[in-house]
């Protein structure tokens, strides 16, 4: 394990802790700790095209934001991880020749600064949902505008998609 696999264990139970008891957060922290997990032993075994596994599991987790998140946070978590599934697909395309390619360490940068983004996320609405409880909190009304982070997202998953069938 190196210092930043390490540093990311520690950011990720820091976002753990900060969330509460917001399973939903949780749900979402977990699964990034398991993509990054599985990718990243794909990648240090020596396997080939080590951004296709790192891509896929970021776009399952892309995926499962959409299909499931409710909150609007959570629409902006999945924005984080449509990042990282692009970072994955130039990175993927330079590798094959399709393109220039991306030098390794640009690539990983690129993917742990989108991995904080994600907990910086989560552990931020983690925080703002705990002092947004606390009504007597002095920062409370500096929170306001956070407070549409934690309603219901306005378009449920592919909602066009149905008003076509239905026509």
């Amino acid at each position: 394990m190196t210092a930043v696999d390490m540093a990311l264990m520690i950011g990720a139970a820091a976002a753990l802790a900060l969330t509460g008891m917001n399973f939903r957060a949780m749900a979402w922290v977990m699964a990034m700790a398991a993509s990054y997990a599985i990718s990243t032993a794909y990648w240090r075994i020596g396997m080939p095209h080590g951004a296709v596994v790192a891509g896929l599991a970021d776009a399952a987790i892309c995926l499962g934001v959409y299909f499931f998140g409710r909150l609007r946070w959570e629409m902006h978590l999945w924005r984080v991880f449509q990042v990282s599934v692009a970072i994955n697909v130039i990175y993927l395309g330079g590798e094959v020749g399709t393109w220039p390619e991306l030098s390794h360490n640009a690539y990983s940068v690129m993917l742990e600064a989108v991995n904080w983004a994600a907990l910086a996320l989560i552990g931020g609405t983690g925080i703002a949902q705990a002092i947004g409880a606390a009504n007597d909190h002095p920062v409370h009304s500096i929170l306001r505008p956070l407070r549409s982070l934690f309603r219901e997202r306005k378009t449920p998953a592919f909602t066009k998609v149905r008003h076509l069938w239905t026509k």
